[in-house]
This record gives structure tokens, sequence and C-alpha cells, in this order.
């Protein structure tokens, strides 16, 4: 098994969750590490063929298929250091904070499944913007806030990891609304994209072939046709928008597509 070489130091394990690893001499370190076991058990095996040892776990933010993976890799590389965000690093700590954050009470069992509640990890550092020296790698975080509270990318030589700053349109098109907490800061952050256009730009979920900045249109055009969905449904867009975008009635579906709406209903009233 072998991830796609992005650049001299930066490999991906292509999925239905993104995982980056980058390479520092018989360092690496692992860019988010999955829903669950799988991705980070497929890692695991490719460092150790290669010799690599991870010293660290960047989470770009802690919904449970970007930290799936972290407890099985420390359970083999005890001394890896996890860096999350703030606020983020709370839900990686305490990983029922999500489906509860979701419900606004403590959640019933439908929202207590693998895809928003992965084991917890500790977080050993908090990850902010700017430069960030780990060992021998020289990297750069991005704030993207928008899809989560404090979300974040990761740069290094050349590369970005966008983490879920933006959706290729088959994504959009299957989920019908896309999750974020905050509408405002997830335009500012998308526009805010547009000035990595030199940068390979991986993005958290599949890959794009197209420029950055027409996937970065595409997002905006989604959320501006979001937005005039629920104003045109206002003012109990609920029921509405879930109707007119054919979301699936089951818990999980409507907690997620619900916030994004209550995201959108602070902007409009």
């Amino acid at each position: 098994m072998s991830l796609n070489r992005i650049s001299d130091s930066v490999y991906v394990l292509e999925g239905a969750v993104n995982i980056g690893v980058l390479v520092k001499g018989k360092e690496a370190i692992v860019v988010d590490t999955g829903l669950g076991d799988t991705g980070a058990r497929k890692v695991r095996r490719w460092l150790e063929n290669n010799g690599l040892l991870p010293i660290a776990i960047i989470n770009t933010h802690s919904h449970a298929d970007h930290f799936g993976g972290n407890a099985f890799l420390l359970k083999r590389f005890e001394d890896i250091r996890v860096y999350a965000p703030e606020i983020e690093d709370a839900f990686v700590r305490y990983p029922l904070l999500e489906p509860a954050f979701l419900y606004g009470a403590y959640p019933p069992d439908e929202l207590i499944t693998d895809f928003l509640v992965s084991e917890a990890s500790p977080v050993h550092e908090i990850l902010k913007p700017g430069s960030l020296k780990i060992g021998g790698f020289d990297i750069e975080i991005v704030p993207l806030p928008g899809h989560s509270f404090n979300q974040m990318g990761v740069v290094f030589e050349n590369v970005f990891f966008a983490a879920d700053s933006l959706f290729v349109p088959e994504l959009i098109e299957k989920y019908r609304i896309l999750f974020f907490v905050d509408y405002n800061m997830w335009i500012e952050t998308l526009n805010k994209l547009k000035e990595f256009k030199g940068y390979t730009v991986i993005p958290g979920h599949r890959k794009f072939d197209t420029s950055i900045d027409a996937i970065v249109e595409r997002n905006l055009l989604h959320l501006e046709e979001i937005k005039k969905l629920v104003t045109s449904c206002m003012p109990d867009p609920f029921d509405c928008v879930f109707n007119k975008l054919g979301i699936p009635e089951n818990p999980v579906s409507r907690a997620l597509a619900g916030t994004s709406i209550r995201a959108v209903m602070k902007t409009v009233r």
C-alpha cells in the first residue's frame, strides 16, 4: 500500500477523508487521521514500511472524521504530540460534545454514532495561526473558521491542507446543504482561499483537478443559494428547507442540516 506523493516531502492517503503525511529525514507529521482506524492503520503500515517515526499529529478541526484515528496511532507511537486548535481541542478530548452541541442537550442514542463520535484523544499543544516549528519541520498554520468554530489549515513546502474550508461540487450535490457553524466566517474564509492559487491544495475530502478559484466560487454560490432558501422559508424554515432539499429523515442528517440553517438564520433576522 502506497500513499500518493504530492511533493518531495508531502504524501497523502486519498479517500473519503484525506490524510496527509509530512516527511523530513526519518521523522513524519500526520495531518488529520480519518474516521475510525481504517485510514490510520494504512498510514501506520506505510510509516513503518518506510522506516519513519511520526512525532506529531495535527488535527485541523474536531469533527470525528478528522481525528478518529488519533487513538489508534497513539497506541502504537506513544510519544506523538497531538496539536489541535483552541475550542476544537475540547471536542477532541471529549467527543460527546459534538452530538450534544448538535442536539442542544445530552444527545439521544441516534446521534451517538461513529460518524459523530470517535474515540477520545489527548491534545498536547494548542494550534495557533502563524509559524509553527515541530522538530525539523517549519509549518504555517492558517485560520479557516466557518465550517467549524476554529478550523485551521496547514501549509508545508507549497502544499496547502485546506481541511473542510471548501468542498468539491460532487459533495455539494450529494449533501444538498454543507455543514457550517458560522455563515459569515465561512464566506470570509472562502475569499481568503483565493490567495493560495500557486499552491497544491488538498481539501479534506476528495480532490479537484480544476482551479481553486472555480471551487471557491462553487462553494460561495452554494452558501448564497442556501441563504436565499432559508430566507424564503422564514420565520420557521426547518421543515421547509428539509423538504425542498430532500434532506433524509434521520437524526444525524437533520441535526447537521439544522445547524447550518440556524447559522444562516442569524444573518437574516
